[in-house]
C-alpha cells in the first residue's frame, strides 16, 4: 500500500494501481478495527432508523391516498366527452354521430355499436385520407362544411364549443338537444331528443 501510494504520488498514471490496492486491502481491513465497529454499529442503527422512517412514512402515504382511491382512473372531461356521452346513453341513442378526430374514439369505447362515428383517432387503419379531411374541414367550418354534413347518413353531430363550427349548424335546421360547458349535440330534422342543458355541470369519467 505504502509502495503504490509513493508511486501514485510521483507518478500520476500509476493511481490507478494504488486504488486496486486500497480495494484489495483496506476494507477488509477496517472492519477490524475501532472505526470499522463503529461503522458497523453506526450502520445498523441507521438502517433500522430508516426502515422504521420509511415504513412510517409509507403508511401516512396510503392512508392520505385512500380517500383520493388512486386505483380508480378518471377520465376528465374536457379532454373527452363524458357529458355528451351520458347524455346519449341515457337517451338509448342509436345511430351515426359525427365526431372530431381526436374524441371519436371514446365515443366508440362507450357506446359502440349503437353509436357508430364519423371518425376516431386511428386515422389511416380505418379511414380515408379524403374521409379525414373532410372532417377537419367541416369542424373547421370550411366553405364546403355544408355539404359535409348532407353527404353522409348522419344523426347526430357532437361539436367542441370552442371549435369555428359552433354555432353555425343551428342555421340548418338542426335540433340542439344538448350542451354543457365543453360540448354541444345537435340531431338532425326529424330526431326525437329532449333537451338538455347540463352547463352547471363538471364531468369526470373513470375506466373501466
Amino acid at each position: 500500500m505504502l509502495a503504490t501510494a509513493v508511486e501514485s504520488a510521483l507518478h500520476r498514471k500509476l493511481l490507478p494501481l494504488f486504488a486496486i490496492a486500497w480495494f484489495c486491502y483496506v476494507p477488509a481491513y477496517l472492519p477490524t478495527t475501532a472505526l470499522g465497529k463503529w461503522w458497523s454499529e453506526f450502520s445498523l442503527r441507521r438502517t433500522r432508523f430508516l426502515s422504521a422512517a420509511w415504513l412510517a412514512f409509507a403508511c401516512i402515504c396510503i392512508l392520505a391516498a385512500i380517500p383520493l382511491k388512486p386505483w380508480r382512473l378518471a377520465v376528465p372531461q374536457p379532454l373527452y366527452p363524458v357529458g355528451p356521452v351520458q347524455y346519449l346513453a341515457g337517451q338509448r341513442f342509436t345511430g351515426n354521430l359525427m365526431a372530431p378526430f381526436r374524441l371519436g374514439a371514446y365515443v366508440s369505447w362507450r357506446l359502440y355499436p349503437a353509436v357508430k362515428v364519423s371518425l376516431d383517432s386511428r386515422y389511416e387503419v380505418a379511414y380515408p385520407d379524403g374521409i379525414v379531411k373532410q372532417i377537419f374541414d367541416f369542424y373547421d367550418a370550411r366553405p364546403t362544411w355544408r355539404a359535409t354534413l348532407a353527404a353522409y347518413p348522419t344523426d347526430a353531430v357532437l361539436i367542441p364549443r370552442d371549435s369555428p363550427i359552433a354555432g353555425l349548424v343551428a342555421e340548418t335546421g338542426w335540433q340542439h338537444v344538448y350542451t354543457d360547458r365543453q360540448f354541444e349535440i345537435y340531431a338532425r330534422p326529424g330526431l326525437s331528443l329532449p333537451t338538455e342543458d347540463d352547463s352547471s355541470i363538471s364531468f369526470q369519467g373513470s375506466f373501466p
